[in-house]
C-alpha cells in the first residue's frame, strides 16, 4: 500500500496525456463533454482497480516437511 498514491499519481498523469493527445487530434470535439467526462472516470476507475490489485501484500509461505 506505500505505491498506491505515487501508482495513481503516474496514472491520472498517462490518462491527461492521452486526453491531451486526443484533444489535439479532434478526437475529443467529436465525441462531446458528456463521453469524455465518461472516458475519464472509466480510466480513474481502472487505475484505482489496478493500483489496489497491484497493492496487496504478497507473502511467501514456507513449510518444512522434515
Amino acid at each position: 500500500m506505500r505505491y498506491t498514491g505515487l501508482y495513481l499519481f503516474g496514472f491520472a498523469l498517462l490518462a491527461a496525456g492521452v486526453l491531451l493527445a486526443l484533444w489535439k487530434l479532434g478526437v475529443l470535439a467529436m465525441l462531446g463533454s458528456f463521453w469524455t467526462a465518461v472516458v475519464v472516470i472509466a480510466l480513474l476507475g481502472i487505475g484505482i482497480m489496478v493500483a489496489v490489485m497491484n497493492a496487496t501484500a504478497r507473502r511467501t509461505i514456507e513449510i518444512d516437511r522434515t
